[in-house]
């Protein structure tokens, strides 16, 4: 059996080039830091039957922009992740998604939400958010015309 030994060599050189260009990328950004995701999955509604639990958590903004009265907390989700790690979470009994976030050199995270009810998209939405703010990711009336689902959310880094 015959090896040629410089096509071998070149093969591996060329391997392990591209190991250390990869490496070197990775590198470049930094270690990949930690941070809390909060969700909050909120229902609107202007049934006075409803609890007005969540109240507080919408922003004045757009309960003026709104005709809803009462606003229920379904659920939350907190997540403390790795970024650039992908997370599945459920939430309010049969809601699915995925969050996953990344760290801006600003020190802003950029994150990626998707949440499904069965085979719906509810929201499919990518926000850049400061470390403590919230925002609101997505309001929308349900099929129903009476409800609305108000998606709220918070990040935190973690030094």
């Amino acid at each position: 059996m015959r090896f040629n030994i410089p096509a071998i060599a070149l093969l591996l050189t060329l391997a392990t080039a591209g190991d250390a260009a990869a490496q070197k990328k990775s590198e470049k950004k930094g270690p990949r830091r930690q941070a809390e995701v909060r969700l909050h999955v909120i229902q609107a509604s202007s049934s006075d039957q409803r609890q007005n639990d969540a109240a507080a958590l919408v922003p004045a903004e757009l309960k003026s922009l709104l005709r809803y009265s009462r606003y229920t907390l379904l659920d939350s989700a907190l997540l403390r992740a790795t970024e650039r790690t992908e997370q599945r979470i459920a939430v309010a009994g049969d809601m699915l998604g995925e969050v996953e976030f990344e760290v801006q050199p600003d020190g802003q995270i950029q994150v990626t939400v998707e949440l499904r009810r069965s085979d719906s998209l509810l929201l499919d939405t990518r926000a850049t958010v400061k470390s403590g703010e919230t925002v609101v990711l997505g309001a929308s009336r349900m099929r129903d015309g009476s409800t609305g689902l108000i998606v709220l959310l918070t990040t935190k880094l973690i030094p």
